[in-house]
């Protein structure tokens, strides 16, 4: 009898905590307007270099220094599906090696 009352006064309670805190609306905004949004510039750039032989090349760096440019060179295997990185080496290697 206890158990079926402590329920009861449960179950009021519970309704009583509903009633009061469900009648509120939450109001959400949600800007659209991403015309103030002023893209930063970048120096940084990226760029896939065709090879031969199912490789690539990736040239990256930052184009406001001189240096500090690299050329990531991958090879693609159509049978395994994979994707495998060769060699990494800097501009200036690349430039060293072009004047021998």
């Amino acid at each position: 009898m206890t158990e079926l009352r402590r329920i009861r006064i449960t179950l009021v309670v519970m309704t009583i905590v509903l009633l009061f805190f469900s009648g509120k609306n939450v109001h959400v905004n949600v800007d659209h307007n991403h015309d103030t949004m002023q893209p930063s510039p970048s120096n940084y750039y990226r760029n896939v270099i065709p090879l031969e032989n199912g490789d690539f090349g990736i040239l990256s760096g930052d184009s406001a220094r001189e240096t500090g440019g690299t050329l990531e060179i991958y090879h693609y295997d159509a049978n395994t599906n994979e994707v495998i990185r060769k060699k990494q080496m800097s501009i200036e290697e690349l430039k060293l090696e072009n004047k021998l």
